[in-house]
C-alpha cells in the first residue's frame, strides 16, 4: 500500500521503560558526565556531574543503570542532526580553530540568550557531536561541526529550521545510489519513488523534506550543491564515532 510504519529499536524500548520508570529529563552534560570519564586526559565538570546527579544518572560516584544506558546511546547511535534557528546561531559563534569559552560567546550573541537558553542549546549541539563540551566551560566545532557550520552558511536568513534528519536521510540516500562522479560532484538520481525508498521516509514527509533541502541550498535542479556534499561528509564523519563500551563490575 505505500504506508510507512515506524517501530522502536532495541534501544527505544529500553528508553521508553526508562521514561516510565523515571519521567525525568536527561540532559546532554548529564550524560557527558560519564562518557568524559572514559576518556584518558579530561575529566567531567563539577556541574556536569550535578546535572547526572539531580537526574539520578549518577549515584554514590558510579553510574546507575539509567545512565549507563544513556552513555551506550550516546557512544553507539548514528546521529542525524536537527538544526533550528538558535542553534545556527549559536554553531556559527564558535570558531573553526578553537575552543571559546561560555563567556565569549554569550558576549558574541549579546542578550539574546539567557544563560539557561544558551546552555541548553549547546547540550543539544554537544549530543549531536557537532560541538565539543571540554572543562573549565570551553566549546569547540568537531570536524563533522565545520562542515556543518559552512554548509548552512548558505540557508537563507530568518529560516527557522535549517537541518533536519529527513534532509540528511535524503542526503545519504542520494549518496548511496549516485555516488560522486569525476567532478567530484553528486547528479541527482531520476527515479525518486527509489530514492524515497532508500530514505526510509514516507511519501508526505519526503515530498516536504525534499522540497526543504532545495529551499535551504543543499540541493538543486539536477545535482547536490557544495553546502550538500559537506553534509554528506559531515553525516560519514558522525558515523564514525563509536566509543567501545564495557561495563565495569564494582
Amino acid at each position: 500500500t505505500g504506508s510507512v510504519y515506524y517501530t522502536l529499536t532495541s534501544y527505544g524500548k529500553r528508553v521508553l521503560e526508562e521514561i516510565r520508570e523515571r519521567n525525568k529529563k536527561v540532559p546532554a552534560f548529564g550524560v557527558k558526565a560519564i562518557t568524559m570519564s572514559r576518556m584518558e586526559y579530561f575529566a567531567p565538570q563539577p556541574d556536569w556531574i550535578q546535572y547526572a546527579e539531580e537526574r539520578e544518572l549518577l549515584g554514590n560516584g558510579f553510574p546507575s543503570k539509567a545512565g549507563r544506558l544513556y552513555a551506550q546511546i550516546a557512544s553507539r547511535v548514528m546521529r542525524l542532526p536537527f538544526i533550528n534557528e538558535e542553534m545556527r546561531e549559536v554553531i556559527q559563534s564558535i570558531p573553526y580553530d578553537r575552543a571559546i569559552p561560555f563567556k565569549k560567546i554569550k558576549e558574541i550573541l549579546g542578550e539574546k540568550y539567557n544563560d539557561e537558553k544558551l546552555k541548553d542549546t549547546l547540550m543539544k549541539l554537544d549530543a549531536q557531536a557537532l560541538i565539543d563540551a571540554l572543562p573549565e566551560d570551553m566549546y569547540v566545532l568537531t570536524e563533522a561541526g565545520k562542515k556543518i557550520k559552512r554548509a548552512i552558511q548558505v540557508v537563507p536568513l530568518g529560516t527557522k529550521i535549517v537541518l533536519t534528519p529527513g534532509i540528511c536521510r535524503i542526503l545519504l540516500a542520494i549518496n548511496e545510489m549516485m555516488g560522486v562522479d569525476e567532478r567530484r560532484r553528486i547528479k541527482l538520481p531520476q527515479n525518486l519513488k527509489e530514492l524515497k525508498n532508500i530514505s526510509g521516509l514516507s511519501d508526505s514527509t519526503f515530498e516536504e523534506e525534499f522540497l526543504r533541502a532545495k529551499r535551504n541550498r543543499f540541493i538543486g535542479t539536477n545535482s547536490i550543491f557544495e553546502s550538500g556534499m559537506l553534509i554528506i561528509e559531515a553525516l560519514l564523519e558522525l558515523s564514525k564515532i563509536r566509543v567501545i563500551w564495557e561495563e565495569i563490575t564494582v
